[in-house]
């Protein structure tokens, strides 16, 4: 039917587009005759109509006991255009609104973890220095003293420093550190005591080649053994859980 087609693209359901474009240039009429020219069934047709009424496209009135329908002015539906216009505007600004909230959700609930692992010192150094670069709070458990000596006082040296300029672009969020007296070998950590790290030095010796990091994005375990290496992963979920059982373990008293 003329015009049925361009109306949907307007906006217009199917059969409200139908229904209006077989009223057009039709006097009042019953629904009746307004199905049968529409191709429509009649309580298709009473649907589309009230609908219609909503849109102020058409109107109803009551003559000698039938009710007949007429459309408006084809200009009206320039008047539901610009309304429909600031509708969508509206509903795309609050969809920006509330956009970030809703992937923030959804990541939280379908967040897949992802696995990295790297090998050797450099795969080591590589680790502390993506997580260096987070500007929010980290958390080590495990050895000092067996990474430590993995590593020649210059070495120790360089990687301090480039450490220290990675936390400094970040922001130096606080970090805390439970581990042995080694950690005291790192350059500037026995003599200096900044607010933002803490360290709690364990009792027992910590005979494990071994460390875990705990960090915003995820979790690192790292070996320091004879074939270096460091396992990565990214799941917020896994890491909200250890980083309560690391604070668990913060709070308790050292062992004797």
């Amino acid at each position: 039917m003329a015009f049925a087609q361009d109306l949907q693209e307007i906006g217009l359901s199917e059969i409200e587009a139908k229904t209006y474009a077989a009223m057009v240039g039709l006097g009042p009429t019953a629904a009746t005759d307004i199905a049968e020219r529409a191709g429509l069934k009649r309580p298709t047709t009473y649907l589309a109509l009230d609908h219609l009424m909503q849109r102020g496209l058409v109107s109803e009135e009551l003559r000698r006991g039938r009710r007949l329908y007429t459309p408006q002015e084809p200009e009206k539906l320039r008047t539901i255009m610009k309304k429909m216009r600031r509708q969508a505007m509206a509903a795309e600004l609050k969809l920006d609104e509330i956009l970030p909230e809703l992937k923030a959700v959804q990541h939280e609930l379908v967040e897949t973890p992802q696995i990295i692992v790297k090998r050797g010192l450099e795969g080591i150094k590589n680790i502390f220095e993506d997580i260096a670069s987070s500007p929010q709070s980290w958390y080590y458990f495990g050895a000092a003293k067996e990474f430590l000596a993995r590593f020649t006082a210059e070495e120790l040296k360089d990687i301090h420093l480039s450490f220290d300029q990675i936390r400094a672009k970040a922001g130096r969020p606080k970090i805390l550190l439970m581990t042995d007296a080694g950690v005291y070998d790192v350059p500037g950590f026995r003599s200096k005591r900044p607010s933002n790290r803490d360290i709690k030095v364990v009792q027992r010796e910590i005979k494990s080649k071994s460390a875990l990091i705990v960090f915003h994005r995820g979790i690192a375990v790292l070996n320091f053994g004879a074939k270096p290496f460091g396992i990565i992963v990214r799941n917020q979920e896994i890491a909200e859980i250890v980083k309560l059982m690391f604070l668990q373990a913060w709070k308790s008293p050292n062992d004797k």
